[in-house]
């Protein structure tokens, strides 16, 4: 959908969107798998992403919750990328050539995780997430290993690094796992390192 470095900000997020229709205490801890009904409606910030033209993540009809659409994945676990430890997402319900065929590769995969905070890249403010290596193999199975930072304020500004790896294997399971940290990323002219 769009090229990495990805900017990610709590102001065009999942959560403050769900904000303005109830009342959101925290990040969501999942999205649960429902039938889509016709009373649902997509959620707005992420309805570029898609497959068969059908958006991924929903408002059930009172809003009250945010639901992935039963046909295209189980429940999905949100997970914690600014520490990067090995955590099980959930599945998507298509082999990855079929659901990159329909419009949903590897990359546009982990930037919809990414944006609809399934894989939580911060924790109050923002991040930056760039893709440092990546890779798909004959059946679709496709890994990154992604670095960058992320914003959040105590009693002053911190900047932290964050680094992992997103993998998506040949029967739809997602996961993220730790990963060296990388170095930062490069100001604009700079050579970017690895």
């Amino acid at each position: 959908m769009s090229d990495p470095p990805w900017e990610i900000h709590d102001s065009d997020s999942v959560l403050h969107e769900h904000r303005r229709h109830c009342r959101v205490h925290d990040f969501h801890e999942r999205f649960a798998a429902a039938e889509v009904g016709d009373d649902f409606t997509p959620v707005e910030v992420v309805s570029r992403f898609r497959i068969d033209d059908s958006p991924l993540l929903w408002y059930t009809a009172d809003k009250s919750q945010i639901v992935v659409d039963a046909r295209r994945f189980t429940q999905l676990e949100a997970v914690d990328g600014t520490r990067g430890r090995q955590a099980a997402i959930g599945r998507l319900l298509l082999a990855p050539a079929a659901a990159a065929a329909a419009g949903l590769d590897g990359r546009t995969l982990l930037e919809f995780l990414i944006r609809a905070a399934v894989i939580q890249t911060f924790m109050h403010m923002s991040a930056t997430v760039r893709i440092v290596h990546e890779s798909t193999d004959a059946d679709g199975c496709y890994r990154a290993l992604l670095g960058g930072s992320h914003i959040y304020f105590t009693n002053e500004r911190n900047e932290d690094p964050l680094s992992f790896e997103f993998r998506l294997a040949s029967d739809g399971a997602m996961s993220i796992a730790e990963a060296p940290e990388v170095e930062p990323m490069a100001e604009e002219g700079q050579e970017k390192g690895v």
